[in-house]
């Protein structure tokens, strides 16, 4: 019995859900129920219901009653494992900014801290020019930030791209009313900044010193939406993760606008230490789980 295909049915379990197991392992959704169907297969029996109409997926007898075993076989094996791993942990340091690792990232550190107990992870949350000098410098082993002028001495990767959308309680907007600059009044802005491309953006199209406020952490900029005309640009992840009243979130009509995040690391020709490249791999597979989930969320909406 695969040890692995028990671990996808212990997740599917406690979050009733193949699509949140498969994002807290690091996996694609088809290849949770893949490795469940497998695992149905070699039981000869039917773990969980489901299908269209439910909600979530739900325990038959037989899945009830393998739980215990399935957990006592786990338990077993990671004390076998640890006998063989060294006694000393892998520690490695990340670097990351806040409105990735709170919000779009929250759920891989999450992930992370729970199936690497073999490595001692320090995460930083800095400015991404901090970051950046951070990891050129040797104070953190691995980075993950909003665009910036990159120091040549760093190996960047792109990790993703986002819109930016409009927070605001505005009555005069309709709920989910897509809105350009010429619909905000600038003296209103709380001005949250994200890094030098998008402050390039941001003098670019907006006067410097219209803003009523300007701050360096997503939790203060909403704090300050007080008045209705008040408004802010958030990137759409953040957005989503933070604001629970959905209709004060407004698409925002300026297409050559995104939020973009990238990797960084120690020198384009190092050889970089065995759990940093495991840390990326782990990462982008992370990232194509979660894409592959929106889709079929998308989809079943």
């Amino acid at each position: 019995m695969n040890t692995s295909d028990l671990a996808v049915f212990l997740e599917i379990y406690r979050t009733h859900s193949i699509s949140l197991a498969s994002t807290q392992l690091f996996i694609t959704q088809s290849t949770a129920s893949k490795r469940l169907a497998g695992l149905e297969k070699e039981l000869d029996c039917v773990l969980f219901q489901r299908g269209r109409g439910l909600a979530e997926v739900v325990p038959t007898m037989a899945g009830e009653q393998l739980y215990p075993i399935a957990q006592q076989i786990l338990f077993l094996s990671e004390d076998a494992a640890r006998v063989c791993r060294q006694s000393k942990k892998e520690r490695i340091r990340i670097g990351v900014a806040d409105s990735i690792g709170s919000y779009r990232l929250r759920g891989f550190f999450a992930g992370l801290t729970l199936h690497r107990p073999e490595w001692e992870l320090e995460i930083l949350f800095a400015d991404s020019l901090n970051i950046c000098e951070m990891v050129r410098d040797g104070r953190a082993d691995f980075g993950i930030v909003n665009g910036e002028h990159f120091f040549a001495e760093l190996a960047v990767k792109e990790l993703f791209a986002e819109r930016f959308v409009v927070v605001t309680q505005n009555p005069a907007f309709r709920p989910g009313q897509m809105l350009s600059l010429k619909d905000l009044d600038p003296f209103s802005e709380i001005f949250h900044v994200y890094g030098s491309d998008y402050n390039a953006w941001h003098r670019s199209v907006i006067r410097p010193g219209c803003a009523r406020s300007t701050v360096n952490q997503v939790h203060l900029a909403m704090n300050l939406l007080q008045r209705p005309e008040d408004w802010t640009l958030l990137p759409e992840s953040v957005a989503d993760r933070l604001v629970e009243d959905k209709t004060r979130i407004h698409p925002f009509d300026e297409p050559e606008l995104y939020r973009r995040a990238y990797t960084v690391s120690r020198g384009k020709n190092e050889l970089h230490p065995e759990p940093v490249r495991e840390l990326e791999r782990l990462l982008e597979e992370w990232m194509t789980a979660e894409k592959e989930n929106d889709r079929a969320g998308t989809a079943t909406m």
